[in-house]
């Protein structure tokens, strides 16, 4: 009869323990969607200012590789936050995926443009 007892209350102090630590990664897990998120933020923000910075003498985008310099630059930040090499990844990664964003959304409010 004892053990039956000392099974259940060794059952809850498991099931509680778990409960605490699924807790503390649930509250970690959401800080870093907050953080990855204001990267992105960053990220969006820096790619336009770098846009409007370093333009072409004509007015146009900069272009390396034939390929705007800023969207390459963003796609190196991107790819490089896949990577475990560099601490912090995710959220530079984050950076490179807002800068991309950016470009998308330019690119498309361009083409409307010249189509309206």
């Amino acid at each position: 009869m004892a053990t039956v007892g000392i099974t259940k209350a060794l059952e809850r102090y498991d099931r509680l323990k778990a409960s605490l630590k699924n807790s503390s990664i649930r509250k970690h897990v959401k800080e870093e969607r907050g953080y990855a998120g204001i990267a992105a933020i960053v990220g969006a923000a820096a790619a336009g200012a770098a846009d409007a910075k370093y333009k072409a003498d004509d007015g146009t985008t900069k272009k390396t590789l034939g390929v705007p310099t800023v969207a390459l630059a963003s796609v190196a930040l991107a790819l490089a936050g896949l990577t475990d090499l560099v601490p912090g990844g995710v959220y530079i990664g984050m950076a490179g995926i807002g800068g991309l964003c950016y470009i998308v959304g330019k690119t498309s409010h361009d083409q409307v443009a010249a189509n309206s």
